[in-house]
C-alpha cells in the first residue's frame, strides 16, 4: 500500500507472513527490527513480527522529537511485516522510528546520508 507524506517520504508495505507447520515460526512478542541499510540512502527496509494480528502504529521522528511521518496506522497480521520507506523527501540526519501497541512501545535509530 504505497503513500506518501506532506515531506514526499514514499512507503510501500509487504506484507511476508508465515502461517504453515513447513514456514517459519511466529514470534512470541512483538519484534521491531533494524531497519537496512543503515545508514540509508535513498530507500531502507523496517520489519516488524508479530505474533498475532495486532493494531499497531509505526512512526517515524525526527532527531528532535517530532513526528515526521506515520508509515502505517492500522492492523498487522501475525508474522514478519516489512515497510520500505524513501528516504529521499529526507533531510540528512538521524531519525527514530518506533512501533507501538497495545501496551507496548519500541524505538529504534536510523540515520539518513544524502549523496
Amino acid at each position: 500500500v504505497p503513500g506518501v507524506s506532506p515531506v514526499g517520504v514514499r512507503v510501500v508495505y509487504d506484507i511476508t507472513t508465515k502461517t504453515g507447520m513447513d514456514d517459519i515460526a511466529v514470534p512470541l512478542a512483538s519484534i521491531l527490527g533494524q531497519n537496512y541499510p543503515n545508514p540509508a540512502g535513498g530507500s531502507t527496509t523496517i520489519p516488524v513480527s508479530l505474533p498475532c494480528t495486532l493494531n499497531a502504529r509505526l512512526l517515524l521522528y525526527d532527531a528532535y522529537g517530532r513526528l515526521v511521518f506515520v508509515i502505517h496506522e492500522g492492523d498487522l497480521p501475525a508474522g514478519v511485516s516489512r515497510f520500505r520507506v524513501d528516504t529521499r523527501g529526507l533531510t540528512s540526519g538521524m531519525y527514530w522510528y518506533s512501533l507501538v501497541t497495545k501496551g507496548k512501545s519500541e524505538a529504534k535509530m536510523m540515520m539518513v546520508v544524502k549523496r
